[in-house]
């Protein structure tokens, strides 16, 4: 489907776009983030040359290709990414759970670079607004708080503190 968009509409199409999104977001919730990489690139690359980098459209695929950065260990790449999302949001929509999940995915990054301290209050604040809002969250993006939760885990374990890892795990509620 997505090649007949890009042959008759053309690449930078709004419907060969959202097809290309919706391709990053079913490989993400499958857990196939190699599979989402080269998509998510594309997605950021046209939404910038498409709608500019201050929309709404180029922040959301900025988010998705952070998410795919984090999750194949690719850290240094996902924290700009995930830095300018978090401030467009800030800015923009500061109570969407988008919002909280550009904060977790900045948190994830830096933890990932061993800068523990401003990685947990990041992780632990993300996690936090995306649970008070599970509600606005599409039930197919759910799976991103329990990453979240996941990522605060494997800060603590990271870190050297077992206890608060084992804290964590112990008193982690699932989301419903």
């Amino acid at each position: 489907m997505l090649e007949v968009k890009r042959r008759t509409l053309g690449p930078a199409n709004r419907q060969t776009l959202n097809s290309l999104s919706f391709l990053v977001a079913l490989y993400q919730r499958q857990g196939e983030y190699a599979k989402s990489l080269p998509y998510a690139e594309e997605a950021l690359a046209a939404r910038r040359r498409t709608v500019g980098p201050d929309s709404l459209a180029t922040m959301s695929a900025a988010q998705d290709l952070a998410l795919t950065y984090v999750a194949l260990g690719r850290f240094s790449a996902a924290e700009p990414l995930a830095r300018e999302a978090q401030d467009w949001y800030r800015k923009n929509l500061p109570d969407a759970w988008e919002r909280f999940l550009c904060a977790s995915l900045l948190g994830a990054s830096l933890a990932g670079q061993k800068k523990y301290g401003e990685a947990q209050s990041l992780l632990l604040e993300g996690y936090q607004g995306m649970t008070t809002r599970k509600e606005q969250i599409d039930a197919g993006d759910r799976f991103k708080i329990d990453l979240v939760g996941h990522w605060i885990d494997d800060l603590y374990r990271g870190w050297g503190k077992p206890e608060q890892a084992a804290n964590w795990r112990e008193n982690l509620v699932p989301p419903k």
